[in-house]
């Protein structure tokens, strides 16, 4: 793994975890921090809200967008299965 190949090279002490799945702990405790040092921005007096609220709201419809791509898509192919069984009376 290419992310994997950089910690080993980059990040002192990295080569003494365990197993190489351990830089799924760095992502574990990275991605909260980043959100409540996001949550901090977005808090302060500084930031001009309406920003936020548009920033807020495109994030909102692209994780909307492609939760509704995958639940079509998963409709689809459960469609799908259905027409085969019945096609070649698989029961």
């Amino acid at each position: 793994m290419w992310l994997t190949d950089i910690f080993l090279d980059y990040v002192p002490g990295y080569n003494k975890f365990r197993s190489v799945s351990m830089i799924l702990v760095i992502a574990e405790l990275s991605i909260p921090l980043l959100g409540f040092l996001a949550l901090k921005e977005i808090l302060s007096e500084n930031t001009d809200k309406k920003d936020v609220i548009k920033s807020l709201k495109y994030a909102l419809g692209i994780t909307g967008g492609l939760c509704l791509i995958f639940a079509f898509l998963g409709l689809f192919y459960l469609i799908l299965f259905h027409v085969e069984t019945h096609n070649y009376q698989i029961s």
